[in-house]
């Protein structure tokens, strides 16, 4: 199925680089008055920091969309067009793009609320490291939730929207581990505390345990821990770089990237880890970071098989890839958006 095209009136899991054309998107400068100015400075010393930011904006530059095929849907994603990552929906119920992050910083890792009403993220527009925030998901009131020295990324929230997990070193050089708050940034807890590295955690349906990928055994396999009793499990060990698990719905199956023949492909193994992982995904490219749909019947994902860094669909077992979203960044991260209640 064609996209429409419209105009608007590793093997590390932090570095892997593909090259793309950049544009430079005009952006109208703005002034806050000096009474926002001070508001703004107050508020950043609560713990929960409430940040001024516009609400999305039209889309200014050319993109690509499939929206028959979005349908009635929203979807998450991350795109680099002004040299920094922002973040966009493509919302299928309106066949609108809008951005929801709009500074010149780098706005990644985000996941939409269960009740598709927020977002939280990770960037590093408050100097430097990166921390979580939480937005609107029109793009209005940003909210700080962490503040630490160190690194805050992939975060994720619980299927009740009370916790959010995510992935900490908790001092520059550390090994990152799994941590969890309260949805308002408070009751931070730490959950793995180990010799290697833990990343990218995901909630199982019934909240009970997070996914990881971790280098536990050197390469990176894909393990379950439970929140409660700690217990560690091994899901999937393909002696190579698994990278970003993800839950379905059901809680029945894990898919999530790896590269044992040198590009990315995706895998999908059951959750208990009872059998080998199958492979979906049969690119000669990089296909990246799936994302379950709400009926277990589809996953998003990042592809460079068409040269550029573009969202993609298929079926839950790889079947009729299709090319979804296409701008002229590097589109990656796709999120499925739960529709309000």
């Amino acid at each position: 199925m064609s996209l429409s095209s419209t105009h608007a009136t590793y093997p590390s899991p932090r570095t892997m680089e593909y090259t793309k054309r950049n544009i430079i998107e005009t952006q109208r400068n703005r002034y806050a008055s000096l009474g926002t100015a001070l508001l703004l400075i107050a508020l950043a010393l609560v713990s929960c920091s409430s940040l001024t930011q516009p609400a999305s904006k039209a889309i200014t530059f050319d993109y690509e969309v499939d929206w028959e095929t979005i349908g009635d849907r929203r979807i998450l994603f991350k795109t680099d067009i002004d040299g920094d990552f922002d973040l966009y929906v493509a919302d299928g119920y309106a066949d609108q793009l809008r951005r929801i992050t709009n500074d010149p910083y780098h706005n990644k890792y985000a996941d939409p609320s269960p009740d598709g009403t927020q977002v939280v993220y990770s960037s590093n527009r408050d100097g430097g490291d990166f921390d979580l925030f939480v937005v609107n998901i029109d793009g209005t009131q940003v909210q700080q939730l962490t503040h630490n020295d160190a690194e805050d990324y992939s975060p994720t929230w619980s299927p009740s929207g009370q916790h959010i997990a995510y992935e900490a070193n908790g001092n520059p050089g550390a090994f990152f581990q799994i941590h969890i708050i309260d949805a308002d940034g408070s009751n931070k807890r730490q959950i793995t505390s180990d010799p290697y590295h833990n990343y990218a955690p995901d909630w199982s349906p019934d909240g009970r345990m997070v996914s990881i990928f971790s280098n536990q055994n050197q390469d990176f396999d894909i393990y379950t821990i439970d929140i409660v009793a700690g217990k560690r499990r091994l899901i999937a060990d393909d002696n190579s770089y698994a990278h970003f698990p993800d839950f379905s719905p059901d809680g029945r199956t894990i898919v999530y990237q790896s590269n044992p023949e040198g590009n990315w492909n995706i895998y999908r193994v059951p959750a208990a880890g009872a059998k080998a992982p199958t492979r979906i995904t049969f690119s000669s490219a990089n296909d990246i970071e799936p994302d379950w749909s709400r009926d277990s019947t589809e996953l998003l994902f990042a592809s460079d098989r068409n040269n550029d860094l573009d969202i993609y669909i298929m079926g839950a077992d790889g079947n009729n890839p299709q090319r979804l979203i296409s701008t002229r960044g590097r589109d990656t991260q796709p999120m499925w958006i739960p529709d309000p209640p």
